[in-house]
């Protein structure tokens, strides 16, 4: 069946066809896979692209690539990556980015949140193997269980989050891999993170 209607009485997709569709599940999988995801961009995000990118916790950029929304030049809107690049970027430049679908550079897009850090072209791929080994060498169990916090408390009261957040640290704080980082820290040496 025909799901809501809008404000001007034309059908809204069924919710049960868009919740199938590859775009809704791809999107909504990433807050689920319960692993740090680095988007590395060698090459320009644009419009689908640009949303993938957003989607990552963390974006490389290399210095000479461009973002943009350009749907609104074939009379589009940015509906699916709109929900993931809101959550990076402040409102007045979303709207910018989405009224004009200009490009903006790499390190544009880093002043606006979209990007995490700007490398010259060179140095990108050393660079994204550099994060990712110094985030492979902290706790996995950690890493896990606060990226799904950091989604659990999205959208709530800031007095929910707080409570949330307390009872995840002392379920955290008993595990075998705090145990072992705090005792690691005490003892000068490098934590042996097992995942447990």
């Amino acid at each position: 069946g025909l799901g809501r209607a809008q404000d001007d009485g034309r059908p809204v997709a069924a919710a049960e066809a868009i919740r199938e569709s590859a775009p809704y599940r791809l999107f909504t999988a990433f807050p689920k896979l319960g692993k740090p995801i680095i988007a590395r961009l060698a090459g320009h995000a644009v419009a689908g692209g640009l949303g993938l990118a957003a989607s990552c916790d963390l974006v490389i950029a290399a210095d000479d690539v461009k973002l943009a929304t350009p749907e609104v030049d074939v009379g589009l809107w940015p509906m699916m990556i709109m929900a993931v690049i809101n959550r990076n970027v402040a409102p007045k430049h979303a709207f910018k980015l989405y009224y004009t679908g200009g490009r903006v550079t790499a390190a544009e897009g880093r002043d606006i949140g979209l990007v995490t850090e700007v490398v010259p072209r060179a140095d990108l791929d050393g660079r994204v193997r550099e994060l990712a080994r110094t985030i492979a060498a902290k706790s996995p169990l950690g890493l896990r269980r606060g990226r799904d916090a950091f989604f659990a408390i999205e959208g709530r009261p800031l007095e929910d989050q707080v409570a949330y957040l307390l009872g995840a640290l002392v379920e955290l704080a008993a595990t075998e891999d705090a145990k072992e980082g705090i005792t690691a820290f005490l003892e000068g040496r490098t934590p042996d993170f097992q995942g447990r």
